[in-house]
């Protein structure tokens, strides 16, 4: 009965004590970024006092280690009296489990340890006597007897052997004079760190495929026996256990062959649409390719980029135009983080919003444009540019960044069409909606002293009839006249009586507006006149022997050049009912088409005001 409690009792404080943490680290980057103790030949070794004693407890054996040139049988553990274990290297692909005196298990590895190669091994066993060993995080694919080799086991092997003696070297086995000769059981050129022995509690399950591989530096956890981290160049043999005593012989202490790499430095940042850029000169990656970098907005907090960038320039996104940022970049690689590098400033901005809500105030040869400022951007407007078309811009000068501009250099009495852009750092903004205008000159007096007698109350209306004005007694108006030909205004006062409209030219266009004393537009009023109708000077057809084989005719027409056209159009129409059109500024035409009996021709004139006038001649 004792002896059942005493085994549940076992059971249960070990499953109580088992611990099976979850980690990021690999072999490579643990191995690599870790100070080490090199064993360099059979006389390198560490010996332990006073030993360890695992009797039929269960335990953990791990540590990372680098291999040599050749893959050596050396003594992870070696024997130094009674039955006390060992744990070597068979062969590059298998594990020994031995006690002095008693039967070794071989365990198979699933993947064979490599030269020059940091591994992680780890050999443990349970509370129930399953026992394995797993490589780099892979358990053992086998197991069998060393001196029975038939006899095989599957990858848990049920060790309920007593290794009741003492566990005293690493590289060195005492009670083993033969595993001791050079090129047998030694290691050479061999690497470890991290190296912790656990007896009484299994830090992994044996029942377990795989494991996560430990993040180091390993910790004192519950019955630890045996804690070599090397964690300085003073201390890198001591137990921090603190249970064995540590001598050494020959053993070296390494740095770690890689670091956590240096900050970036040199940051210059360039402002974009809601993010930053940021370009940096890299520091060194610690012996352990960058594999991202992280940011940060308060020196604190940093963000890893996702997807990674390994390389200047990176991106930041997500920051909002016109807020400054204060940005520290670190690298990652392997090992884990640099240090924060300096910061660099940046404000995000982009180009600003359109002008709204445009209105325009006419002046004499100019026009003011009152409007609503769109958003910055994030970067102050600098200026405005106008349009008068809607697609070539100029810039104000001098600069104006503000509502209202003034534009000036404009023809009183020609209708303008206005848009406007804003201007900051990164450009312009798109284009307004428009509005018009006229400039006008202003009321003319008619003496530089204004007086009961020469002063004309602005009128509210005046009447146009056909192409005359009517103006009652003590009125007056100012009439602009603007030729589309010649771009031309002129600028005529009316005093009482009327005023008659002159009829424009032959393919022209006059544009006449009334304004009160004021300057009020009273009325407007546009005469326009057709071109002068062309005049016939020939219009005939023409054959020859040539044509009449081919069935074809020549139709010819020679008419006057006017002034007041523009362009002709000219259409004929055979007599049997086809019809040819084509657009010529040449009064000399020619064109040859299929015979026929007869045809017609019409020319139109196209005058420059665009109205027409049409003649037709049979031919």
């Amino acid at each position: 009965m004792k002896k059942r409690l005493s085994i549940l009792f076992t059971i249960l404080f070990a499953l109580t004590l088992t611990a099976y943490p979850s980690f990021a680290e690999t072999s490579s980057s643990a191995g690599s970024g870790n100070n080490s103790l090199e064993f360099g030949s059979a006389s390198s070794y560490l010996s332990l006092s006073p030993g360890i004693n695992f009797s039929n407890s269960a335990f953990t054996f791990e540590t990372y280690f680098k291999t040599g040139s050749v893959i050596d049988n050396g003594f992870f553990l070696g024997v130094g009296g009674g039955n006390g274990m060992s744990i070597n290297i068979h062969s590059a692909n298998e594990i020994q489990v031995d006690g002095f005196c008693i039967n070794a298990t071989i365990f198979v590895l699933t993947n064979p340890m490599q030269v020059n190669t940091w591994h992680h091994l780890a050999v443990a066993r349970d509370a129930f006597n399953n026992e394995t060993v797993w490589l780099d995080g892979v358990r053992a694919s086998s197991g069998y007897n060393r001196w029975n080799t038939g006899i095989r086991y599957g990858p848990v092997f049920v060790d309920d052997r007593n290794y009741n003696g003492y566990t005293t070297g690493i590289n060195i086995s005492t009670a083993c004079a033969h595993c001791n000769g050079p090129g047998d059981r030694d290691f050479n050129g061999v690497k470890m760190t991290n190296f912790r022995v656990v007896v009484g509690s299994s830090v992994y399950d044996p029942n377990s495929a795989t494991i996560t591989l430990p993040s180091t530096p390993l910790t004192n956890v519950t019955n630890t026996k045996l804690l070599l981290n090397v964690t300085n160049s003073s201390g890198y043999i001591t137990d921090s256990s603190g249970t064995q005593t540590v001598s050494n012989s020959s053993v070296v202490f390494r740095s770690a062959d890689t670091t956590v790499p240096n900050a970036p430095t040199s940051l210059s940042a360039t402002a974009g649409d809601g993010q930053a850029t940021i370009s940096f000169t890299p520091g060194s990656n610690g012996g352990s390719a960058i594999t991202n970098y992280k940011y940060s907005l308060d020196g604190t907090n940093f963000l890893d980029f996702s997807p990674s960038i390994t390389s200047s320039p990176i991106t930041i996104s997500g920051l909002t135009n016109g807020t400054s940022y204060t940005v520290y970049l670190k690298a990652v690689n392997a090992r884990g983080d640099s240090s924060a590098s300096t910061s660099v400033s940046v404000t995000p901005s982009t180009t600003p919003s359109a002008p709204t809500s445009l209105t325009a105030t006419a002046g004499d040869g100019q026009t003011t444009i009152s409007f609503t400022a769109g958003s910055d951007g994030g970067s102050a407007i600098t200026n405005y540019k106008y349009s008068l078309d809607g697609t070539n811009y100029t810039a104000l000068s001098p600069t104006d960044s503000s509502s209202p501009v003034t534009i000036s250099g404009l023809t009183n009495g020609t209708s303008y069409t206005v848009y406007l852009k804003a201007v900051n750092a990164n450009g312009d903004s798109a284009a307004s909606s428009s509005v018009s205008l006229t400039p006008l000159a202003p009321p003319v007096e008619n003496s530089n002293t204004v007086s009961a007698s020469n002063y004309y109350e602005p009128i509210k209306s005046v009447k146009i009839e056909g192409n005359v004005l009517k103006l009652e007694k003590k009125q007056k108006v100012i009439i602009q006249s603007y030729n589309s030909l010649t771009k031309k205004t002129n600028v005529t006062e009316q005093f009482e009586g009327q005023y008659v409209f002159s009829k424009a030219k032959p393919g022209q266009t006059i544009s006449y507006t009334v304004l009160a004393t004021d300057g009020t537009i009273l009325d407007k009023l546009t005469m326009k006149t057709k071109p002068s109708v062309p005049k016939f000077a020939q219009a005939f057809s023409q054959k020859s022997a040539l044509l009449s084989n081919n069935n074809k005719v020549a139709i010819n027409a020679r008419w006057k050049k006017d002034d007041s056209h523009k362009k002709y159009i000219v259409k004929i129409t055979l007599d049997n009912g086809k019809s040819i059109t084509a657009s010529t500024s040449d009064p000399n035409f020619s064109i040859i088409t299929d015979d026929t009996k007869g045809a017609t021709i019409t020319i139109t004139a196209v005058g420059k005001n665009n109205l027409t006038s049409t003649v037709t001649r049979k031919i």
